[in-house]
């Protein structure tokens, strides 16, 4: 579906104002992809059980751990049954490089069915175009995980980034600061 340059700018600004309001991009953008009766959590062993009973729904799991056990648990699971799972993991730079993760899970024959890729978060196309692609593998009940690399709770590189595209001035952007408090 097409929209013009003005609905772009608009749903650019909607999206800015809620990174705001959340304090994150990130659930922003993965909200844009969700369906309304799909499950949300930040547990992921919690996330593994609902995935396994509920497959009508994806479940979309953010965690801001690394740790690898987790991620073999459920690619384990999904080797025995398609898990609708997407996990997001943000990375705050204190763990195991993406690059060492990614590679060590493709190396792995179990990690075959799951798809496994790294964005950066302060990209916020890469992270639209990212997350839809991974959320429509989670739907075909392919283990989604997607490292987000770059990430902090600031939504100033979101703001940098609206201004470097070109799609508002930084005015604009201070004008929705000062609107909503900041």
């Amino acid at each position: 579906m097409r929209i013009s340059l003005e609905e772009f700018k608009s749903q650019i600004r909607s999206d800015y104002r809620k990174a705001c309001e959340k304090g994150d991009i990130y659930s922003v953008v993965s909200d844009r992809f969700c369906n309304a009766n799909d499950i949300r959590t930040d547990n992921i062993a919690e996330a593994v059980e609902m995935s396994q009973s509920d497959g009508s729904n994806i479940v979309v799991c953010t965690t801001e751990s690394l740790h690898t056990g987790w991620i073999w648990e459920a690619i384990s699971i999904n080797q025995q049954k398609r898990l609708p799972l997407s996990i997001i993991a943000l990375n705050n730079g204190l763990e195991q490089s993406n690059a060492s993760i990614i590679k060590m899970l493709n190396t792995n024959k179990g990690a075959k069915s799951t798809s496994i890729v790294s964005v950066r978060g302060d990209d916020y196309a890469a992270l639209c175009q990212t997350l839809e692609k991974q959320f429509s593998l989670a739907r075909n009940s392919q283990l989604s995980i997607t490292i987000i690399d770059e990430c902090n709770k600031s939504v100033e590189p979101f703001a940098n980034w609206i201004v470097e595209k070109g799609i508002e001035t930084r005015d604009v952007i201070d004008k929705i600061n000062s609107e909503l408090g900041h």
